[in-house]
């Protein structure tokens, strides 16, 4: 096979390579000013001369005028072309990379130009934090990850979009610079309140949008800012309806009155009753035990006045037995009336109607079926 022929196969075979593993690169191309300690070139004293300069150690240069000679040492990066005076275009060519082009002006003798060649940087480094974490990230409409993010991208400005539940959007338009790491920290907006309610009586269910928060009292950090219905709930009281309006990262506070129904009127009179029941009860067994005390302190003085053997002893027996009668008419009449008054008390609590405690069932789905739940 001819050398041509290999050229054109190894081209061919780079070619594919290339296709298969990614785009062509493509090479940066700066004039520069004439570097210090460059020797001016004898050996060509009716040509101009061409050097370029860079770190790829690869390059193959050549002129559509054609090149007078070539004079580069690749290894150290120098590439040194003698060329002719007239208006040229050089092609700079590397394995991987599409064709730099170089237009020369019109020289004179000895002229010569100074050139940069390297790797064109298109990408740089993108760095995006967010207060809190977890924010989706989308650059111009695509997304590409969550918060914090790291990422290769081209060069150019973008249009990101941060995203988070219960907080605003973060829209702003950043720029990835080559070969540079640029960061940006965003706070997001919360768009949610804080709802801390009391209520009273406390321990009343409390609903917000038809979901049960808990009871009262109660503290929810997070409640999407708008409007929102809140129902309170507990038993024997009435129902109450409100309707609260959350403002982003401010706390809505509330007591909730909860009016009394019929049978929470009976429950507190039962309750109330029955206290009176049970102290009148005491106070009626007191009464019986001191009159049955008196009683005996009573028969025993007279006892002892039966047995007296002077007329003063016996006088002053007397006036005992005569003080020990009353007391114990007293004590069996405080007796009887504490009695009444406890028959009483028990009759209005057996009048009052009780009430009747409601039984809640909830049946929700379940791995293994359905769970039912009961709520006294």
């Amino acid at each position: 096979m001819k050398l041509s022929g290999k050229i054109l196969m190894f081209s061919g075979i780079v070619l594919l390579m290339v296709n298969a593993f990614g785009q062509l690169k493509e090479f940066e191309i700066k004039e520069v000013k004439a570097p210090a300690g460059i020797p001016v070139f004898i050996d060509y004293p009716d040509y101009a001369a061409v050097y370029i300069f860079s770190s790829l150690s690869n390059l193959s240069i050549s002129s559509n005028l054609g090149l007078i000679a070539d004079k580069s040492t690749p290894k150290e990066g120098k590439y040194l072309l003698i060329v002719r005076l007239d208006r040229q275009i050089l092609t700079v060519k590397s394995p991987g990379f599409k064709e730099g082009k170089i237009s020369l002006p019109k020289m004179a003798q000895r002229d010569r130009k100074f050139y940069q060649v390297e790797e064109l940087i298109t990408e740089g480094t993108l760095v995006i934090n967010s207060i809190p974490e977890g924010a989706e990230v989308l650059l111009n409409g695509t997304q590409y990850g969550y918060t914090p993010y790291t990422g290769i991208l081209t060069r150019g400005d973008y249009e990101m979009v941060l995203k988070k539940d219960m907080y605003h959007d973060k829209i702003e338009q950043i720029i990835v610079e080559p070969d540079t790491t640029m960061t940006y920290t965003f706070r997001l907006k919360p768009h949610f309140g804080r709802l801390s309610l009391t209520s009273d009586p406390l321990g009343a269910e409390i609903f917000l949008d038809d979901n049960l928060l808990g009871k009262t009292p109660l503290n929810v950090d997070k409640v999407p800012s708008g409007s929102h219905e809140l129902l309170a709930r507990l038993e024997f009281y009435e129902n109450v309806l409100k309707t609260y309006t959350i403002e982003d990262d401010q706390i809505t506070s509330d007591n909730v009155i909860m009016p009394k129904t019929k049978d929470a009127l009976n429950l507190e009179k039962r309750a109330r009753w029955k206290k009176y029941r049970t102290y009148t009860l005491c106070g009626t067994g007191a009464a019986g035990v001191a009159g049955l005390a008196l009683k005996f302190l009573a028969d025993s003085k007279f006892d002892d006045y039966s047995n007296a053997t002077s007329t003063a002893t016996a006088t002053d027996l007397r006036k005992q037995v005569e003080n020990f009668d009353l007391y114990t008419k007293i004590a069996i009449v405080g007796c009887g009336a504490f009695a009444g008054w406890t028959l009483f008390n028990h009759w209005v609590v057996i009048k009052t109607p009780e009430p009747v405690r409601s039984v809640n069932l909830s049946v929700q789905p379940a791995p293994n079926g359905v769970s039912l739940s009961v709520n006294f």
